[in-house]
């Protein structure tokens, strides 16, 4: 589980622990797989337990507090940060733009209209897993979400809904083995 990020007050720099295994490295591969979504304020009691998640993931019921799954392809690039030069030569980061680009390939009547209630804009509570972990912490994280109708060109092309979700943030979120996997 990730740790909880605390800032220094002065120069200093903390240091946290780095972690290399040279014969056994721990590495993760696969793209966003999944995107949950739910209403602002929806969030959960502890996003560790498999048993709470089933207990709200569901993709017909209506209401803000169900967790939508969406099954995607997708990827996050590196966040975007402005630097800012300040006196004396020092230098200032500003909050992270992040992204992840997603396609769903199954273009059904539903899943279109969904896209079509998106349309009307707003601001959503957001998980997301990609190979064997699930970012987003307890609460989630708010985002905004676009989805587009995307009708390609070739007899054995698929048409995709192509879609965005853009949040903005300080730190990276917090990253958890997959209690779903």
């Amino acid at each position: 589980m990730s740790i909880i990020v605390i800032c220094p007050t002065g120069c200093d720099p903390l240091l946290p622990a780095v972690e290399f295994d040279h014969c056994n490295p721990d590495v993760d591969f696969g793209e966003i797989s999944k995107i949950y979504l739910t209403g602002v304020g929806n969030g959960l009691t502890n996003w560790a337990s498999a048993t709470e998640w089933g207990t709200r993931l569901d993709n017909d019921n209506v209401g803000e507090s169900w967790i939508r799954t969406l099954t995607v392809k997708g990827d996050q690039p590196p966040a975007e940060s402005t630097e800012h030069e300040l006196s004396d030569c020092r230098t200032l980061w500003g909050d992270k733009k992040f992204t992840i680009n997603f396609d769903i390939d199954e273009t059904n009547i539903v899943n279109h209209d969904f896209m079509r209630q998106l349309e009307c804009g707003g601001i959503f509570t957001i998980w997301y897993a990609g190979g064997k972990y699930m970012y987003g912490g307890t609460a989630g994280i708010e985002a905004s979400i676009t989805l587009n109708n995307n009708i390609t060109r070739g007899c054995t092309e698929l048409n995709l809904l192509s879609g965005t979700v853009k949040w903005t943030d300080k730190f990276h979120p917090e990253k958890i083995d997959n209690p779903l996997i």
